[in-house]
């Protein structure tokens, strides 16, 4: 009630000071029933509280908005500007950038420190607008288009990639498996662990592996490993244990180092590919972009030239259809082809790797050290070319491809690489090929290859190369509504590399499938259909099967009943299960199967649990076909070692993000896949997305009545890997509405009220009407100060004292002497 007096007494005076613009801002005494004869208040500081709007300077949590879209919230400091009589933010460049300035907005913001604060930011930028309402607590920031950067245009810049804390963490991942008939008894363990260690930027990661069994244990040391990222570059580099993963080259183990340029690192609306809309309007002009109805983007253009280069990849495939609506009522009217393959990239993107290493090998084989190199680039948006090139003692590799869209024709990619070593030479051929038919929606993959020896000079290859061809094709087709159908077909065939056998035997593999799914309200269905034939086997197999999924619930829980049943040339069974979670918050998890298979007359009952902890998960699971019984169990999690502790965790992400409460326990975020606040206030965060905006935010239900925070939202960008520290000032404390009273009456309106707490920070607050003032964070005891001028008569202290047992908001009076 205090807030909204103190509010409106604000607006209220505002109103009595109020005068034109070229006057200087005067405020009558009388008109707040202040006498100027015997003044209670200083009214030189009166004035002066006048013009900043009766705030000081200092720091203050104010509501921010940019653009017109809100941002956190968050306490920012404020100074007093003699020449614009105003207060202005005094920020950083990085904060400033979170907003959404674009770094070159001017030379001596590009030029500024990332952490030294700005105290008027339109000194450097005039045409940004800043707008601070003391009344409402709020900043109000204007960009203007040129300058401003979109949110996903922010989480590329690299001075806001946050890099984490150094830490220590592990990831383990323990099993138990048991199973037991009349004549034997067996168990196996496994332990998988990840563990690391950050460093600024750098990440370095290792991964055991522990298989135990009744008769006997081994330990295995998989993998050791560093990485970070190149900013400048848009890349990654990486050392030690590795693997090459490019798609032209077969991917395989060395020790080493990587160089790879990562998509991600890029803005949202510029990953993937997407075409170029250019064009040409004679006045300013109206743009909408389509994509199968949907609206992708629609923007105002001044007349002249235009380039839209930054749609996000959205619906592969489909053309994008463009409508320009010029002011003279001139209508332009296309549609630009968006045929696509995964080769492609956005014109002018180049995608690259680079690994030099050894070769991970047999002990009882020699080292085998290589270079390797890939690349593409996106001439234009209908032609994408790539290559790459391999290099060892006595093999070489060469590569060259391209992707192509040919509009309404679809999307193909065509490579060629050619392989030599000790003597023998291979070649193979690949083609890719994709369509979107609009008119029906449906979509067509053909996939071709084949590998051929060209050559064996001397039939002792180092490195078998296998010979063969593989076809493949999918077509989907939704069926408006009632679900969609699926057609494929897949073709492999494979002579092993036999150098000292004049016979070389052949094998194939064909595979017919078909499919149709589809969902009636919250019903689910499936129906397939495959064949099988390989030379692998003396008889085709058929196999069709049909699925059936339908929500139930029972006891006020929401339950999920699925049926399975199969027919195949070996035999038929059918599946029942029901499976739900249960707990206000659903971490019980739990399914209960019944199978049975018609050829063996044999009857198979279990059920599975899953428990998801604050600090781990947990599961087990039972089954029985009444001659053998199996059970299994195991547990997941995390732990970060940091600076100020141990947090245990459920199972960490690449990202995670180790949330600071201050102390406070059992406060909740309203992230998904998070735990509450420890016994010490902290958290993780698990899977947080590299390179993204990823918001962070409290659940303030979940707040102890004695505390309140005042930044319930922040928002960070993690780089890949890093533990980010958030930090929320939760302030644990009594929340208290004191009437301060003095000799002649009550403390006047606007003065500074602060009490200390017992670590020396401050409490403070402004008094409004009837000597009301607002404190939250307050100590059981100690000391408060009021001042509203500089004599001793214009202050006044009293010793306070909240009962512990008063918990939430009190109202209580205080004597100020």
């Amino acid at each position: 009630m205090c807030l909204k007096k103190t509010c409106l007494t604000l607006m209220i005076v505002s109103g009595i000071y109020s005068v034109s613009a070229v006057s200087k801002p005067y405020f009558n005494p009388a008109a707040l029933g202040i006498g100027s004869a015997d003044p209670l208040i200083d009214m030189t500081q009166f004035q002066q509280l006048s013009e900043r709007q009766f705030q000081t300077e200092g720091r203050y949590f104010v509501s921010v908005s940019v653009n017109r879209q809100t941002q956190p919230g968050q306490w920012i400091e404020f100074r007093y500007h003699p020449v614009k009589k105003q207060l202005l933010p005094r920020v950083s460049r990085k904060q400033w950038l979170m907003w959404g300035l674009r770094a070159d907005a001017a030379p001596e913001f590009e030029r500024a420190d990332d952490s030294g604060l700005i105290d008027d930011i339109t000194q450097w930028v005039g045409v940004l607008k800043v707008t601070f309402d003391a009344a409402q607590q709020s900043l109000d920031i204007t960009i203007p288009q040129r300058f401003f950067m979109t949110a996903a245009q922010r989480a590329s810049e690299a001075a806001l990639w946050d890099h984490g804390i150094t830490a220590f963490l592990l990831d383990y991942d323990y099993r138990i498996f048991h199973t037991a008939d009349r004549h034997h008894r067996d168990t196996r363990q496994s332990l998988s662990l990840s563990s690391g260690f950050n460093h600024g930027a750098w990440r370095f990661r290792h991964q055991d592996y522990l298989d135990k069994t009744t008769e006997k244990q081994s330990w295995q040391s998989q993998r050791t490993w560093g990485y970070r990222a190149v900013a400048p570059l848009k890349s990654e580099l990486q050392l030690g244990e590795l693997y090459s993963s490019d798609p032209l080259f077969d991917s395989r183990a060395y020790t080493g180092v990587r160089l790879v340029s990562r998509e991600a690192m890029h803005p949202q609306d510029r990953q993937g590919y997407a075409p170029v809309i250019r064009g040409i309007t004679a006045h300013s002009a109206q743009l909408t972009i389509k994509q199968q109805g949907m609206v992708l983007r629609q923007v105002s253009l001044p007349g002249g030239e235009f380039e839209i280069n930054n749609l996000y990849d959205g619906l592969q495939g489909a053309d994008l259809e463009v409508l320009i609506e010029e002011s003279d009522g001139t209508v332009q009217h296309y549609f630009q082809p968006g045929a696509y393959v995964p080769e492609m990239l956005r014109e002018g993107r180049i995608k690259y790797t680079l690994d030099a290493g050894k070769h991970t090998r047999r002990k009882e084989e020699p080292d085998m050290y290589f270079m390797q190199g890939t690349a593409a680039y996106g001439i234009n948006s209908f032609l994408t070319l790539y290559g790459g090139g391999y290099a060892a003692h006595r093999a070489m590799s060469g590569a060259i491809g391209a992707g192509i869209n040919m509009g309404s024709a679809g999307g193909v990619s065509l490579d060629w690489l050619t392989h030599q070593q000790a003597g023998a030479c291979y070649q193979r051929y690949r083609i890719n090929y994709q369509k979107m038919i609009l008119q029906t929606g449906a979509s067509l993959y053909l996939r071709a290859g084949e590998t051929a020896r060209v050559s064996d000079s001397n039939g002792m290859s180092s490195r078998p190369v296998s010979a063969g061809r593989q076809w493949s094709g999918q077509f989907q087709q939704p069926l408006s509504g009632w679900g969609s159908l699926s057609l494929g077909y897949r073709y492999s065939e494979r002579t092993p590399h036999q150098p000292r056998k004049r016979v070389h035997y052949r094998t194939s593999d064909r595979v017919w499938d078909a499919g149709y799914h589809g969902n009636f309200r919250y019903i689910g269905y499936g129906v397939n259909y495959q064949y099988r034939k390989s030379d692998a086997y003396q008889r085709a197999d058929n196999r069709i099967s049909v699925s059936l999924s339908v929500p139930l619930e029972f006891g006020g829980q929401r339950l999920r009943s699925n049926f399975y049943y199969y027919h195949q040339s070996a035999g038929a069974g059918a599946q029942t299960s029901v499976s739900g979670f249960a707990g206000d918050d659903y971490r019980l998890g739990y399914t209960l199967h019944h199978g049975y298979q018609h050829k063996t007359e044999t009857h198979r009952r279990g059920g599975e649990v899953r428990w998801r902890h604050d600090t781990a998960d947990l599961q087990g699971s039972f089954s029985t076909d009444g001659n053998r019984n199996a059970w299994n169990g195991g547990i997941q999690g995390g732990v970060v070692i940091h600076r100020k502790g141990i947090t245990l965790s459920r199972p960490l992400g690449e990202s995670n993000a180790l949330v600071d409460m201050d102390g406070v326990e059992n406060i909740r975020l309203m992230n998904t896949n998070t735990a509450s606040s420890d016994s010490r206030g902290f958290s993780i965060i698990p899977q947080l997305n590299n390179y993204n905006q990823n918001t962070v935010r409290i659940d303030p239900e979940t707040l102890p009545e004695n505390a309140d925070i005042a930044e319930p939202v922040q928002q960070i960008i993690p780089s890949k890997g890093a533990i980010v520290p958030v930090r929320f000032g939760v302030q644990k404390g009594h929340r208290v509405i004191y009437a301060l009273k003095t000799m002649t009456g009550s403390v006047p309106f606007g003065a500074l009220v602060q009490a200390k707490r017992a670590d020396g920070s401050a409490v403070s607050g402004i008094v409004g009407d009837d000597g009301e003032v607002y404190l939250s964070g307050l100590p059981d005891s100690g000391l408060l100060q009021a001042k509203w001028g500089n004599s001793p008569a214009q202050q006044c202290g009293s010793e306070i004292a909240v009962p512990p047992e008063n918990q939430g908001l009190v109202t209580m009076t205080l004597q100020c002497k």
